[in-house]
């Protein structure tokens, strides 16, 4: 599929004359349209890996966060629980667990939530109403 160069329109691959506004497609405007629409396509998978990247970074930072509010958690609780402040202790590490399933069950909502409809690819800050990755309406 080629775009005319004059009025944009889509066209067929083997057009040679746009039915919108009579222009006639040249060879050379063919390879100019061939080159742009490759470098168009380049410009997505770098985008697409970028964007990949950034959500990777994101799930490792979210583990290695978990990992290490968790042994914090167990730490002051194993230090409350040896001074004499079993209670306290236990109050501590459940409210503690408590907050950390919330959160990752909010978390977990919010990934299927922000999904597209079309794709089911995550939507990275979607201002817009169509996906950034299949280009579907959203809204």
């Amino acid at each position: 599929m080629i775009h005319c160069p004059k009025c944009k329109e889509a066209l067929g691959d083997n057009i040679t004359v746009c039915p919108f506004c009579r222009h006639e497609i040249t060879d050379y405007e063919r390879v100019l349209i061939a080159k742009e629409q490759r470098e168009e396509e380049e410009d997505i998978r770098y985008e697409e890996m970028v964007r990949a990247e950034a959500f990777a970074m994101l799930r490792r930072i979210w583990g290695l966060g978990s990992v290490v509010y968790l042994v914090i958690l167990y730490l002051v609780f194993s230090i409350l629980l040896y001074s004499d402040h079993a209670v306290a202790s236990f109050r501590v590490f459940f409210g503690g667990m408590f907050f950390f399933l919330f959160m990752t069950a909010y978390l977990i909502f919010v990934k299927k939530a922000n999904n597209c409809p079309h794709c089911g690819k995550y939507l990275f800050r979607n201002w817009g109403t169509n996906c950034q990755w299949c280009g579907g309406r959203i809204r």
